[in-house]
């Protein structure tokens, strides 16, 4: 389950390019959804551990985290925190740590001012940099790398403090049609 926090605090502190007034790609996407490869480069092994499932973003569910290889899971990160969904089709509630959720959800959201107040944002050559602003996430999270194509996010590259890597390639990027539409 650590795993899975460390990987999705990755995908919070996606790069969103506010620093010379630039918009990110996916900001005026308000539904999108893709697939994901997550390779998890620890310290003591040779190998990483990779998982494979598919990602969903909407202000109002917020963000569906599916991995599906090579176990099944469902994780639903929002407003109030982080759930689980279970054999029986409820949801346990992981975490309420609100803090957690408002990270995230604005690098799908491509909201930069509302990253902003959860990292420093620099540009580098591939896309941007997140230095998280607070201690306790710095404890955690060195920083984040953000590899942004011209239409989307690409790549989520999070540096741990303790050594470890996460690469996170999101795929197959496109927008969901509205409700009406």
């Amino acid at each position: 389950m650590r795993h899975f926090f460390s990987s999705l605090l990755f995908l919070l502190t996606l790069h969103f390019p506010i620093l010379h007034g630039f918009e990110l790609p996916w900001a005026n996407q308000k539904h999108i959804q893709g697939n994901f490869i997550q390779e998890k480069r620890l310290a003591a092994l040779s190998r990483p551990f990779v998982t494979q499932g598919k990602y969903q973003y909407s202000p109002e569910t917020g963000l569906v985290w599916n991995t599906l290889k090579p176990v099944d899971n469902f994780l639903l990160i929002n407003q109030d925190g982080v759930s689980e969904k279970q054999a029986d089709g409820s949801f346990k509630m992981l975490t309420t740590d609100a803090n957690f959720s408002a990270m995230l959800l604005p690098v799908f959201s491509g909201d930069p001012q509302e990253l902003a107040q959860y990292f420093k944002i620099s540009e580098n050559s591939k896309g941007l940099t997140l230095d998280p602003r607070d201690p306790n996430v710095s404890n955690v999270m060195q920083s984040l790398d953000l590899v942004i194509t011209e239409q989307a996010l690409q790549q989520i590259i999070l540096y741990e403090s303790n050594g470890n890597l996460t690469n996170i390639y999101l795929e197959a990027h496109t927008q969901l049609k509205e409700k009406g539409q």
